[in-house]
């Protein structure tokens, strides 16, 4: 008979246009010797999960919210999880720079890791919770000083928090007067890595005790102006085109920006995330000179792909140059 387990955390690592467009591989967890060593030590198994991993405890185990580290060494044994990118495409849509090969979640029951800090990472959306009322929620350093310019976003019912300057030392969430999460993020000089270090539970003696069972990490993705580089040898018979966008709550306009020698320019009124490449729908349409109501010429224009390569325009400006075929 095969003994029954539940599982003690989970730990998710997400890129922002993947968690929106499905369920694809993209990092692979893997403990480091120590972390494998302290989890076998307490009965703990591994299981990994689709860009992530999963802790499993015994179900009828007696301390099932924590297990013991060494009392000599506890402030030094945390639960360290290297995090491979295995897609080939995944830094084309992530604000991360290009040396980025590693990430490594840190559950550490004390003092913060902050050797070898460079700077810290921008741009970094830590996953809160879900039903949380952001107005009692607020950020402090780790000498207990409110820090301010820390955005807590809401999509749906799931709380981010979006840390957007250089850290350094820990950041401390707090729900009303109670801590729920500490978190440090930055570059190590040593390895060009990058790493997280999270907390999500209090250190008491020589345990640790689990107040959160999900945790999930989420890198932001790019943001640009998209260009749509339309063939002049299809446009003969058409006296004007528009790109129009079939979103109506905030729609994009395009306005023809050049004129290459085989294609004319329209871009982008401001910049879109790539993250929101599946929910975009734009068309071409063109006019006649014997009638000016638009008659579309492509119902769905393409949007950028995953190894799409954003460049730098003439104004400095960050585009993604995308080819219409008509």
């Amino acid at each position: 008979m095969g003994m029954a387990y539940e599982c003690l955390f989970e730990v998710v690592v997400a890129h922002d246009y993947y968690s929106e467009s499905g369920m694809e591989a993209i990092f692979e967890f893997s403990p480091t010797t120590k972390c494998a060593e302290l989890l076998k030590g307490n009965q703990l198994i591994i299981k990994r999960v689709t860009n992530g991993v999963k802790v499993l405890a015994l179900a009828d185990r007696k301390e099932n919210n924590s297990f013991c580290v060494d009392e000599r060494s506890r402030f030094r044994s945390n639960l360290d999880f290297k995090v491979k990118v295995i897609d080939p495409y995944f830094e084309a849509y992530t604000k991360l720079p290009c040396q980025l090969n590693s990430i490594c979640v840190d559950f550490d029951g004390g003092e913060m890791r902050v050797e070898n800090v460079k700077r810290a990472l921008k741009s970094v959306a830590v996953h809160i919770g879900s039903g949380v009322a952001v107005d009692n929620l607020s950020c402090y350093d780790s000498l207990g000083q409110e820090l301010g310019g820390y955005v807590f976003k809401k999509r749906g019912d799931d709380i981010f928090l979006d840390l957007s300057k250089e850290a350094e030392g820990g950041y401390f969430i707090r729900q009303d007067d109670s801590p729920i999460m500490s978190l440090f993020v930055a570059e190590s000089l040593e390895a060009s890595s990058f790493y997280c270090s999270v907390n999500v539970g209090d250190c008491f003696d020589d345990a640790w005790c689990f107040s959160k069972s999900t945790l999930k990490v989420g890198f932001e993705a790019k943001s640009g102006y998209w260009k749509y580089m339309i063939p002049k040898a299809g446009l003969n018979t058409w006296n004007t085109i528009l790109i129009e966008d079939k979103d109506k709550e905030g729609p994009v306009s395009f306005d023809q920006s050049g004129e290459a020698e085989d294609f004319i320019e329209m871009i982008s009124d401001r910049e879109l995330k790539l993250s929101k490449v599946c929910e975009r729908v734009f068309q071409l349409k063109g006019t006649t000179i014997q009638s000016a109501t638009p008659k579309i010429l492509v119902r769905h224009l393409p949007v950028p792909k995953k190894n799409h390569i954003q460049k730098r325009d003439e104004r400095g400006r960050t585009v993604s140059e995308i080819y219409v075929i008509l």
